[in-house]
């Protein structure tokens, strides 16, 4: 492969890689104490077998992939054979033995700090970049440790920065820093010029950022991409198949693990039975678990319930004790106050006393004055008879006149009733005016409106009270009704309505039937839904409650009963839940989402048969006909079928349906609480009437003392005309000032008297108040004590108890004893429930240690021990391999097979897509480089092998079709093409050569389906294939090309395009470099790499020192004897360059013209 003219012009003057690796620091890795390789361009390293060059590429790759152990090539070119050297080796200097590779001979070290770095620096613009690896290793450990990764952008470090001087033995000596020195030293000198260490923990972390650095600025480097090119450019020294080299080098090995897969179809018999023996166990752990997580449920609602009547409670307890405070503070503030009015009335009552008695004793000395005295006091005695019967008349009229307002407003008297409360009204307020002529007759007037009353007011409050029972009875129905729409059901029957509110007040759900089943075949629901009729509604209750929720329909009582509706029983269903109808049979057609409701309605459809003719009805003694005709009972008739619109089962309720049911329940609250108003109203009207008793009774108790009322008045009017003449006769000046003194004397008395009862009560009242804060107190402690237990329960949930509290303040309102009082009525029910689960769930837990032969203890007395077992056992049964499978087994055995068979599919034809992308996207690659010699250029191609091509189109089709059908369908059923593929792949899973993974199977590998090959190219014209050139001419001839698409490769990896600019890094590592090519064919590769952008750095032996100094810029010899080794730069100019070219023949034609002339010149001699 020469190049043109051009070709060389272009090549020799085109600009490299602008980021170049500039330095390599060793400290204590291989032999090498502290070493630093400063290297400029492409570089070699040369030396005998067992000199250590491949050991500096080791140390290359180390730090370029981060010392990741998955992408890590040591000695690569070693026959061909996987090394054995590791890391650890490296860093205690192991020396092997130069017959055995796998002996080694001895150690450098017992103990090492290794550092390895690579310095990269970019000339042209001063970028500069350092990043390396700290590793620690010791004979007394089998492996060595990743100390740390690390990157220091703008700095090229020197060998030095990694150790420091110490005196040891008495000698100052170089020993390697610690991390932690290396670290601190190292951040500190960077942070002094404003820059920061990059350390990472992870190779791929690391290995991104390496990238980021290294790369182009404006592409991101894939860094799987980068590791698994550059780990393959080491090994190209044995390749000398273009097939095995595309498939080592450029597409990667799937990862499909087939032995699974052909184990599965030789035991997958044995397996379904072992899935279906682990569903049938984890079924009945569910069943046990479910009680026994119905248990704790219920546990923490009565623990959250009864929490919650505590805090109602203690709530309670203390707003009672605040308001005793509240009161007997505002009491004592009270009676200081009244003590002091009472003390200064006090005063002036004894000041008046004297005055008044001064006064009667100047009266009693003139006789006229004290007749006229003494008259005045009967008078006044009088009054006071007078006022106090007139209030004794005066209450039975308020009375009369609050029977008259009870009265309602459309009785038939109404046009009467407002004379008469005047009448009455003016009576009750002023008592002297009363007389029988002034209020007698309203009196009797309203005795009359009111004994006419009673029996008009009896049949009003009937007939309210019965308004109001229909009307609750409406509204439970709603609020079922809506509670089902809410859940989003469908519309229940009346009777359904009310159960469904009753069973919601209790904490019960429940559902009609209607919305749990369906039918599969619409055709046939119409007659289904006629046959069942109203069961439809018959409702199934939370497990566990049906036994509550059937007590509380019996004891409705007998106004408010429901009728015909019925609770699933699912133990009365129980041998149809895992049996599956006969497809003969209507019930064939009934699924749904609860098992207890398909069963119910298959029972109750047991035995009934499809029917198309009069015959079928005829021949079965139950059976069904799509339009309605029912055989049974020993006769057959016809059902009316409902509408299309009207069909119940699997209906659900729009937002409008909902919407409407909500207002309804909210007008039938307020004309329920309209009507039980109206009741309270009337019941009050004609119990205070018939308190009042027989009317003559209560028309004597206002007769009698109106006339004695009148006598009074009479004997007063005596008296006051006999007081008045004795008051003329005397000087009344006296008796005006002793009446004056005398009423203020009296009303003081009577004042002084009221507040020393008032002031007495105030006492008493602090006492009891005293007393009762004690109390209440003594009662908020034990509250707070109790709140505070429940709190502590481990059951207790605060979400419940919000919840639970949301409900009860809203049926409750603000009395928290009330609240608390329907708190423990929920927490019985939940202990009830609490207790119902867990003895059920001991039951089944029997059942199943019984069934399995399980041997437990503690388990078997404590539930909530069974929980967490039950839970453990699940949870272990459910991640065996053997339920991985369960979704593939489900249907049937070839479903299983087939769904296995479509996984792998898959992920092949996954495979096969990202190889042809890889491909096409090499191939962008080669076709931007310039051409060899003879214009020639290199595509990559597959070619799909014929006798795979079955199989592989089988692959594609599963792949790309979205219809599961062929997954499903026997190969019986299969098309044969299909059938054949299906065929092949079971033969491939069961080859007993595919377990030993010796032999490549297109089930583990997606490139068995492929040949690969290199096209050659001269201009468009395709002139051969490298697969056909191979081994025909010097190994040069069909070496070169794996060369150049290995750094095809590589550069694509880097993201390098040799049409465009570069600014990024392309270092690629070679070992035995140039294998078996003449100088030639070997510059003329190389030349072709560095113009792909690539810095070489390779290892080859002395003897190809010649060869390789046709294109290096920097050659290193090393040697060693024994543990001491040498290293030797030698740095090429462009002159060196030209005189190793200079007698190639490729790089100057002229030579072969001027040994021809002189040949023609001298003359032949004789043989």
């Amino acid at each position: 492969m020469v190049p043109t003219r051009m070709q060389r012009a272009i090549w020799i003057t085109r600009k490299t890689t602008m980021k170049q690796l500039k330095r390599i620091c060793l400290v204590q890795f291989y032999l090498f104490g502290k070493e630093q390789l400063d290297i400029d361009g492409s570089t070699a390293i040369l030396g005998l077998n067992g000199s250590g060059k491949s050991t500096l590429l080791d140390a290359i790759q180390t730090v370029m992939n981060g010392a990741h152990g998955s992408y890590r090539s040591f000695n690569a070119q070693s026959s061909s054979q996987t090394s054995t050297r590791s890391l650890r080796d490296y860093c205690l200097g192991a020396l092997r033995e130069e017959d055995d590779e796998n002996k080694i001979q001895g150690y450098a070290r017992d103990t090492a700090t290794t550092y390895i770095s690579l310095g990269f620096a970019d000339e042209q613009t001063g970028w500069k970049m350092t990043a390396g690896v700290c590793l620690s290793a010791s004979r007394q450990e089998d492996k060595h440790r990743v100390n740390g990764l690390f990157i220091c952008p703008n700095t090229l470090l020197e060998a030095s920065s990694f150790v420091e001087r110490v005196e040891q033995d008495g000698a100052m000596q170089e020993l390697p820093l610690t991390w932690r020195g290396f670290v601190e030293s190292t951040r500190a000198q960077l942070n002094s010029d404003g820059r920061d260490l990059i350390l990472k923990d992870q190779p791929t972390q690391y290995v991104k950022e390496l990238l980021h650095q290294l790369g182009p600025k404006t592409q991101r480097l894939d860094d799987r991409k980068f590791l698994r090119s550059f780990q393959k450019s080491l090994q190209l020294r044995d390749i000398e198949s273009v097939d095995d080299y595309v498939r080592q080098h450029i597409v990667p090995a799937t990862e499909i693990n087939a032995n699974d897969f052909g184990r599965q179809i030789t035991q997958l018999r044995n397996l379904r039975q072992t899935i279906e023996e682990t569903r049938l166990k984890i079924g009945k752990l569910n069943e046990v678990h479910g009680y026994f997580d119905q248990a704790l449920k219920a546990a923490r609602r009565r623990a959250s319930q009864s929490a919650l009547a505590a805090i109602y409670e203690q709530e309670a307890a203390s707003e009672a004790h605040d308001n005793l405070e509240e009161l007997l503070e505002a009491t004592q503030e009270n009676l200081e106050a009244h003590c002091r009015d009472l003390e200064a009335d006090e005063a002036r009552l004894k000041r008046w006393s004297n005055e008044l008695a001064e006064l009667t004793a100047q009266i009693k000395d003139d006789p006229d004055l004290d007749n006229a005295d003494r008259l005045a006091n009967k008078v006044s005695d009088l009054s006071e008879s007078i006022q106090r019967l007139a209030r004794e008349v005066a209450r039975p009229v308020r009375e009369l006149i609050t029977g008259l307002n009870a009265l309602p407003a459309d009785n038939a008297s109404h046009s009467a009733l407002p004379q008469i409360r005047q009448a009455l009204y003016a009576a009750s307020e002023d008592p002297e005016s009363m007389t029988p002529g002034t209020v007698g007759a309203a009196i009797d007037q309203a005795l009359a409106i009111l004994g006419a009353a009673d029996q008009d007011l009896s049949a009003e409050l009937d007939a309210a009270r019965s308004l109001e029972a229909h009307l609750k009875l409406e509204r439970e129905a709603q609020k079922g009704l809506v509670t089902n729409l809410s859940k989003g059901g469908a519309l229940p029957g009346r009777d359904a309505q009310r159960a469904i509110a009753l069973f919601d007040h209790h904490g019960i759900g429940a559902r009609p039937l209607a919305e749990l089943v369906t039918v599969s075949d619409p055709e046939w629901q119409p007659a289904i839904e006629a046959y069942l009729g109203a069961q439809l509604d018959d409702l199934v209750v939370d497990a566990g409650r049906e036994k509550e929720a059937v007590g509380l329909i019996r004891n409705l009582p007998r106004n408010a009963a429901i009728y015909g509706l019925k609770v699933v029983q699912p133990t009365h269903v129980a041998q149809y839940m895992d049996q599956t109808p006969g497809s003969d049979f209507v019930a064939s057609l009934i699924s749904g989402s609860s098992r207890t409701a398909v069963a119910y309605v298959r029972n109750a459809m047991a035995g009934l048969h499809f029917a198309e003719s009069e015959a079928d009805l005829e021949r079965f003694k139950k059976a069904l006909t799509r339009d309605g005709m029912v055989s049974g009972g020993g006769g057959s008739g016809r059902r009316r079928l409902p509408e299309q619109a009207n069909l119940r089962i699997g209906r659900k309720v729009d937002p409008q349906a909902l919407h409407e049911a909500r207002q309804r329940l909210t007008q039938l609250e307020k004309d329920y609480g309209d009507a039980a108003s109206r009741v309270r109203n009337l019941d009050a009207a004609l119990a205070r009437i018939r308190d009042m008793g027989d009317a003559s009774v209560v028309q004597e108790r206002f007769h009698t003392p109106l006339e004695e009322l009148s006598e009074l008045r009479e004997t007063r009017r005596r008296y006051t005309a006999d007081a008045s003449e004795a008051a003329r006769k005397a000087d009344t000046s006296l008796l005006e000032s002793q009446a004056q003194l005398k009423q203020k004397h009296s009303d003081l008395t009577e004042s002084v008297k009221a507040m020393r009862e008032a002031k007495g009560r105030y006492e008493a009242q602090i006492g009891q108040y005293e007393k009762d804060i004690k109390l209440a107190q003594s009662d908020l402690d034990r509250a707070t004590d109790a709140m505070r237990q429940r709190l502590s329960d481990p059951d207790y949930d605060p979400a419940i108890q919000g919840d639970y509290r949301t409900r009860i303040d809203d049926e409750y309102g603000d009395d928290p004893m009330a609240c608390a009082g329907r708190a423990k009525e929920l927490a019985a029910a939940s202990g009830k429930d609490w207790d119902r689960k867990k003895q059920n769930g001991f039951l089944s837990l029997g059942h199943y240690l019984n069934d399995y032969n399980v041997t437990l203890r503690e388990q078997r007395d404590d539930w909530r021990m069974a929980l967490a077992w039950t839970r453990e056992q699940i949870d272990r049964l459910a991640k065996t391999d053997l339920l991985d499978f369960e979704e593939q087994a489900d249907a049937a055995l070839i479903a299983a097979q087939d769904s296995f068979k479509r996984d792998i599919a898959l992920k092949l034809f996954d495979d096969m897509q990202k190889m042809q992308h890889a491909i096409k996207d090499l191939n962008k690659l080669l076709d931007a480089c310039p051409p060899f010699s003879q214009n020639e250029r290199y595509r990559f191609m597959y070619k799909h092998r014929e006798d795979m091509s079955g199989l592989r189109k089988y692959i594609t089709q599963v792949a790309t079709d979205s219809d599961d059908g062929l997954f499903s369908q026997s190969q019986e059923a299969a098309a044969p093409d299909i059938a054949e593929a299906m065929q092949r792949l079971e033969e491939l899973a069961t080859d007993p050569e595919l377990a030993d993974g010796k032999v490549p199977s297109a089930l583990t590998d997606y490139r068995e389906f492929y040949t690969f090959d290199l096209e050659i190219r001269a201009g468009d014209k395709v002139i051969g294939h490298l697969s056909k050139r191979s081994g025909a001419g010097s190994g040069g001839e069909h070496r070169t090309p794996f060369y150049v698409i290995a750094g095809a490769s590589l550069a694509a990896a880097y993201r390098l395009d040799p049409t465009r600019h570069k600014d990024g890094c392309g270092l690629m590592l070679l070992d035995e470099a140039f294998y078996s090519m003449d100088n030639q064919n070997a510059l003329a590769a190389a030349r072709f790499l560095k113009a792909l952008g690539l810095q070489l750095v390779m290892a080859a032996p002395e003897s190809d020192q010649a060869k390789i100094a046709t294109f290096c810029d920097t050659l290193y010899e090393i040697g060693r004897d024994e543990f001491a080794y040498w290293l030797d730069p030698i740095y090429l100019k462009p002159a060196a360059h030209e005189l190793m070219t200079s007698d190639m023949p490729s790089e100057h034609p002229d030579l072969i013209t001027q040994e021809l002339e002189r040949m023609a010149q001298t003359p032949h001699e004789s043989i």
